[in-house]
């Protein structure tokens, strides 16, 4: 709701909360104050972006990874290639 009202019109949001059926019965939600379902917003964003940086972070680390093994790969290759054309001559 955040999205379709702006972010920081919680009284609005509030107003629109208690109209919604799927909130019909769900006291706890009713009973916030607009400042409370803000703070509850803002928490919830935050933690979206902390595992937003996180997963990039994993991302990256995967990645790096990936390019070690492959070099690392591509160093015990040359030899073992070495080696072949030596005995094949």
């Amino acid at each position: 709701m955040s999205q379709k009202y702006g972010y920081g019109n919680w009284d609005t949001i509030k107003a629109n909360l208690r109209n919604q059926q799927a909130f019909r019965f769900d006291w706890f939600i009713k009973s916030r104050t607009p400042a409370e379902l803000g703070r509850r917003v803002e928490s919830l964003i935050k933690m979206i972006e902390k595992e937003k940086e996180i997963d990039a972070h994993h991302k990256k680390v995967l990645q790096n990874k990936k390019k070690r093994e492959l070099k690392e790969k591509e160093k015990t290759e040359k030899p073992k290639e070495a080696k072949k054309a030596k005995t094949e001559a």
